[in-house]
């Protein structure tokens, strides 16, 4: 399952988990049933976005995906 995003509800995990506990890629992968690959992804676009745990008060599940995954468009060069 290629290019699968993961639920908002395993982000908020992997978020967690990485600041609260200080656990590796791979044991975060563990604990959500997913790959230390997604885990480090995850964690590279909230360091990009620069999300942290706890997420502010107010940012709704849509804000969260709208900043992990925004798509960055580069002009057409002529």
């Amino acid at each position: 399952m290629a290019n699968c995003r993961l639920s908002m509800r395993k982000i908020f995990e992997v978020l967690r988990l990485s600041v609260e506990g200080g656990r590796s890629h791979r044991e975060i992968a563990r604990a959500i049933q997913s790959s230390p690959t997604t885990v480090g992804e995850i964690l590279r676009r909230a360091k990009l976005a620069g999300l942290s745990y706890p997420l502010p008060a107010g940012m709704s599940e849509a804000d969260v995906e709208a900043l992990l995954y925004q798509q960055h468009f580069s002009p057409p060069s002529s």
